[in-house]
């Protein structure tokens, strides 16, 4: 199978027939509201640097994928601005099972830092179609004929947050590799955050007797005194400390 991310001239002269196939591939599951803005798609907003909003400038603001299976057309797929305002994937019923509505997936995600798809959750195979494509649900609503709906988004894998998550972990090594053999590590700064406080080490016990210390066995305690002498005997009561 072959993926082909269509130019604005490709869109342009197969405009038609791609609506036709994936209306009918579909089989009525496509969101209309997805099919009304492939509908009204033009060819201008699937150029790079299209997208107004586009961090890197370099952006679409939509993009159409085809995947070609022995040169003939076996599926297509659609998204605006990154999946939020429409996700399409359509796929003829002789190419499913083999990995196609991935390979679309997969080619929209290069145009965008992220991607997001809304599947049904009685789609069982569109679901497995996003998590063959590294996607994952994050949120549920109710979709626009009442029937539970899941959000499939990709991670941010720009270079710049893969950066920032380098260099997150590289401060806790080094954290961890400077803390004092004495100290209690206090782990990356994210977790102290997150706790509010690191909790200190406890103090010390105080240290025992020095009776406890001897080593010979029973002690006498100073013969004072006492008012618990009895009588003549002066029998007087000893604390003992066992060997």
């Amino acid at each position: 199978m072959k993926v082909v991310l269509l130019t604005p001239k490709q869109w342009m002269r197969s405009r038609k027939e791609l609506i036709q196939r994936m209306s009918s591939w579909g089989g009525g599951r496509l969101s209309t509201v997805g099919l009304a803005a492939l509908r009204r798609l033009q060819p201008e907003e699937l150029a790079p640097g299209s997208s107004a909003s586009g961090s890197g400038g370099g952006e679409p603001i939509a993009a159409v994928a085809v995947v070609l299976q022995n040169g003939r057309l076996a599926g297509a797929a659609f998204a605006r601005r990154a999946g939020r305002e429409a996700c399409l994937v359509a796929v003829s019923p002789a190419a499913r099972g083999r990995g196609a509505g991935t390979l679309l997936l997969l080619e929209l995600q290069k145009q965008w830092d992220s991607l997001a798809c809304r599947v049904a959750a009685d789609n069982a195979a569109s679901m497995r179609m996003c998590f063959n494509a590294g996607m994952i649900a994050v949120g549920m609503s109710e979709g626009p004929t009442g029937k539970p709906t899941l959000l499939f988004q990709t991670g941010d894998n720009s270079p710049a947050a893969a950066r920032q998550a380098d260099q997150e972990r590289l401060t806790a090594i080094a954290e961890c590799a400077a803390a004092p053999e004495s100290g209690a590590f206090k782990g990356p700064p994210s977790l102290a955050k997150a706790k509010g406080s690191v909790p200190e080490a406890p103090a010390s016990l105080p240290s025992p007797p020095a009776a406890l210390l001897r080593e010979h066995g029973a002690q006498r305690r100073n013969a004072a005194s006492r008012s618990d002498d009895s009588g003549e005997a002066h029998t007087r009561h000893f604390n003992l400390i066992p060997r």
